[in-house]
């Protein structure tokens, strides 16, 4: 989520209206002929607003919050993504956001800190991935593939990075473990880890 104020819940109804989208595999199919604004600054906002031509948006355009476009990329990096950013017209506003409106009109009006006010028919999150919290798992031993996603078997029981066995009694599901960050799958790997737990427990 965009920080604006201090805070992350200002974006959050626009969200809930699904006028702010989040996931491409998801909510790609929503944005044909729509003009998009793409939240994020970094490689990983770039290739996403590349990645939003899949389903041919009338524009997009990289909002970066205030922050460097491209921070952290090196020169060959920074060079390529440019490149294809000028190959699909994708434009650019870095004034830092001040707030939102547009809901009444189910649409997604950004208000900078530079008092220029800029209209959207939908935003697309790019912020990248978040810190997951994996200090619980660590500390019982699990073991983490090169993601930092807990590994574990069809059960959804965590292997054990010593031994590689299963660590009796433990499970891990969501988007914590190995596997997709989606919502119906955190609910399947819940659903299999409650049905072997009863069975083992028994």
């Amino acid at each position: 989520m965009p920080v604006v104020g201090g805070k992350i819940d200002p974006i959050f109804p626009w969200a809930n209206q699904a006028i702010v989208e989040f996931c491409i595999l998801c909510d790609g199919h929503t944005l044909p002929n729509r003009s998009v604004a793409v939240l994020g600054h970094d490689a990983f906002a770039v290739r996403s607003a590349i990645d939003l031509f899949h389903f041919r948006p009338a524009s997009v355009e990289l909002l970066t919050n205030g922050h460097p476009l491209l921070e952290g990329s090196d020169e060959a990096e920074r060079a390529d993504l440019e490149r294809q950013m000028a190959e699909r017209h994708i434009s650019l506003h870095d004034s830092e956001i001040a707030g939102f409106d547009g809901i009444r009109e189910k649409r997604f009006h950004v208000r900078f800190a530079d008092g220029s006010v800029r209209q959207y028919d939908k935003g697309f999150s790019a912020l990248g991935w978040y810190n997951m919290n994996s200090p619980i798992p660590r500390s019982l031993g699990a073991r983490f593939d090169d993601d930092g996603f807990v590994v574990t078997d069809e059960d959804c029981r965590v292997l054990s990075d010593a031994s590689g066995e299963v660590i009796p009694g433990l499970y891990c599901v969501g988007d914590l473990r190995d596997g997709w960050n989606q919502i119906p799958e955190a609910w399947a790997t819940a659903e299999r880890a409650v049905i072997h737990a009863y069975s083992w427990y028994l």
